[in-house]
């Protein structure tokens, strides 16, 4: 339970703190979402975010630098949330982004 009195319903939260690590994470289990920390250990997590995007898994960049020219050409609908961020920013975003990947996957192709 959030301070925000929204309930959190997914049962998996896996905590990478290296690209290989994540990278692992993602080939062994299937994600619904994700928050990537835009630098971890001095790497770039757009590895991640490119299988991740492929996958058509929605994902939110964390990061106390805001938005970087790569990031942006990269991945220019990716959203960022800046650090320092509080629970109920947190699950606004999240609750956006999540609404955003439903709609689209009940999208006819064309």
């Amino acid at each position: 339970m959030l301070s925000t009195g929204r309930t959190v319903t997914t049962p998996f939260v896996e905590w990478a703190a290296s690209l290989p690590a994540a990278l692992q994470a993602i080939e062994r289990r299937d994600f619904d979402g994700a928050l990537l920390d835009t630098n971890l250990s001095g790497t770039t997590v757009y590895p991640v975010a490119d299988v991740l995007a492929s996958r058509r898994v929605p994902f939110v960049f964390v990061t106390g630098y805001g938005r970087t020219a790569d990031s942006e050409k990269r991945f220019p609908r990716a959203p960022i949330l800046k650090k320092p961020f509080d629970c109920t920013g947190l699950a606004r975003l999240l609750e956006h982004e999540m609404a955003q990947h439903r709609r689209a996957e009940r999208r006819p192709v064309v």
